[in-house]
């Protein structure tokens, strides 16, 4: 490699082996802190506190991470400490923790919805506790259960694009490696600013800036 191809590659490299790292970093604090959530529910549950199991359960659920996470046990114990509340005729903490797991899910959307397969369910749960509130704890009208559900239902009408939700993540990090180009490159070995390729760079952070914001809003 020519010298000047090789100097033109290294902040390339650099900004990769950064990237690289936060990736890696971030990762592994997410799987920390998810099952750390997740234990701490379960000492929750086993101490009959089930205000702070549901805190914990719904901070292990967002801090989400595919397949390595807990968010699964978690969304599940959360459900599960619903349906307990249910039964006894807590109807209101059964709807504390129905809508905690569904919070939690919905804040973690980026271009997918995860565990969305549990969210139906979910919803059907949520619609008919909503109904048996509003009956003042008798029978619930079938209309308004199945109106409560379908408006549940409709978050699918509300998720992120897909092609939008990966721009918009690919202009972020195209923005952070821009800022991190203007920084080398508009640098010289000698300390002195680099006039051309800091303007590029900078401009280019800009643009990849206000890409990220425009993207961001159309998800």
């Amino acid at each position: 490699m020519r010298p000047d191809a090789a100097s033109a590659a290294r902040p390339l490299r650099a900004i990769a082996l950064t990237l690289g790292v936060a990736l890696v970093t971030f990762t592994l604090r997410a799987v920390v802190e998810s099952h750390r959530y997740a234990a701490a529910g379960d000492a929750a549950v086993a101490a009959g506190d089930w205000e702070s199991a549901t805190l914990d359960y719904r901070h292990a659920i967002q801090w989400y991470v595919p397949v390595v996470g807990a968010q699964v046990h978690a969304f599940d114990s959360l459900v599960t400490l619903g349906d307990q509340a249910a039964a006894a005729g807590r109807i209101d903490d059964a709807l504390v923790c129905y809508r905690s797991a569904r919070f939690a899910v919905m804040a973690t959307r980026s271009i997918w919805t995860p565990l969305a397969d549990r969210l139906p369910p979910l919803h059907a749960k949520i619609a008919a506790a909503m109904g048996q509130q509003l009956a003042g704890g008798g029978a619930s009208d079938p209309a308004a259960v199945e109106e409560f559900r379908g408006q549940l239902d409709a978050y699918r009408e509300r998720s992120p694009g897909r092609v939008a939700g990966l721009g918009a993540s690919i202009a972020f990090f195209a923005w952070l490696a821009a800022l991190f180009a203007a920084a080398t490159r508009g640098v010289g070995s000698d300390g002195s600013m680099q006039r051309g390729p800091l303007v590029r760079w900078a401009l280019a952070a800009a643009v990849a800036f206000c890409a990220w914001i425009a993207l961001v809003r159309l998800a």
